[in-house]
């Protein structure tokens, strides 16, 4: 019974997590002074997915998906001294800039970056990246002080 309540409560969890995506134009992924260079931060995407926050060499945030290309696994989120992620099911290294897979991995297929917004701390929208790589807004350290990084939904 204890474990079906459990089970219960898990599942509560996620349906609630489904409901805050579907009605938030916004979601939080962090404070842009907690992302590290070579520890990822996770969160799941709209889609129920996971992907990692990292600070990227240009101070600003490097959102890049979680879920392997091979077969699915959730990749790690630590860097090696390359700047690459490991999937521990098969073996297959992810450079986090390009997302690209090491030649000779079981991947074939790089992580998909994320669009990102940078809010700062009354909400207001001071940068944004497209999953273009298209970067807008005030991006100068001074304007970043205090800001938080978030996934917008019309760039889900």
């Amino acid at each position: 019974m204890q474990e079906r309540l459990e089970r219960l409560k898990s599942t509560i969890g996620i349906r609630q997590l489904e409901l805050e995506r579907g009605q938030s134009d916004y979601i939080l992924v962090a404070p842009l002074s907690e992302l590290d260079k070579t520890t990822g931060k996770y969160f799941v995407d709209y889609q129920m997915r996971p992907a990692m926050a990292f600070l990227g060499k240009d101070g600003l945030p490097t959102l890049i998906s979680a879920k392997c290309t091979h077969l699915g696994c959730t990749v790690g989120n630590q860097c090696n001294a390359q700047g690459k992620i490991l999937c521990p099911c098969h073996v297959s290294y992810f450079d986090v800039t390009t997302g690209q897979p090491d030649p000779g991995a079981p991947a074939k297929t790089p992580l998909p970056h994320l669009g990102w917004v940078i809010k700062d701390k009354s909400g207001k929208v001071v940068a944004s990246r497209l999953t273009s790589g298209q970067t807008t807004g005030d991006t100068k350290a001074g304007a970043l002080e205090g800001a938080s990084v978030y996934i917008a939904k019309k760039e889900a």
